[in-house]
């Protein structure tokens, strides 16, 4: 499970990330894995405190038997790293040779108003940023659950991904955001989908499917 959140300003007590934390660590099962710190260079200033250039994420599992494919979102090196990191004895060189681990900081630039990828929604999150939790979290064919689904992100990464995708959100305009997103999607055998408005046929759908070559997509509203 992926929580994406911050740190209220001067300590406003509004159910920030610190105090998720707080809740989850006392009352449920789940465990943190990472705390995910997503960097980027533009933003507000500010002249009474530091100005913020980071959001953060949490990431949080329910037994130590969770699912996390590095290999499928290391960095790659450049030809100089790689020749210094095959002479580091510490590190395996089938798996420098793979390129690195990203680490718990990414530097991804915020979407700006003239982004190619931007659909309308105002606090729609980069692709990139998307990309990596689904892809390193969940496998081709796995369901992936957005509780607050706002852009339509998540589904069209799921799509692009080849993996399952229930959205949720309180507002129906989640669904145009979504159908703008895949209309952005270059490679239209990438951009199927189907939409399915009933929780039950969507499980049993992708119980009857024999390949994933069309992602189910379920929209709900709370």
């Amino acid at each position: 499970m992926v929580i994406f959140g911050g740190i209220q300003f001067r300590d406003e007590k509004k159910g920030d990330l610190l105090d998720i934390i707080h809740c989850i660590r006392n009352n449920t099962k789940f465990m943190l894995v990472n705390t995910i710190i997503w960097h980027y260079k533009n933003g507000m200033s500010a002249q009474r405190y530091f100005a913020n250039r980071h959001e953060e994420e949490i990431w949080l599992v329910k037994s130590d038997n969770y699912y996390f494919d590095l290999d499928s979102v290391r960095v790659p090196y450049s030809e100089e790293e790689l020749q210094l990191a095959l002479k580091d004895k510490r590190l395996n060189p089938e798996n420098t040779k793979k390129g690195k681990n990203p680490t718990n900081v990414w530097e991804i630039a915020r979407l700006n108003g003239n982004s190619k990828e931007r659909v309308g929604h105002p606090t729609q999150k980069p692709l990139k940023i998307i990309d990596t939790f689904v892809k390193s979290l969940s496998y081709p064919g796995a369901i992936v659950l957005d509780f607050f689904a706002g852009s339509g992100t998540t589904g069209r990464v799921c799509a692009e991904e080849k993996r399952h995708c229930l959205l949720c959100d309180s507002s129906s305009t989640t669904l145009d955001y979504f159908e703008k997103h895949m209309a952005n999607i270059t490679d239209k055998n990438l951009a199927k989908y189907k939409r399915i408005d009933e929780v039950d046929n969507f499980f049993n759908i992708i119980s009857k499917e024999e390949n994933n070559q069309i992602t189910p997509i379920s929209y709900l509203t709370f």
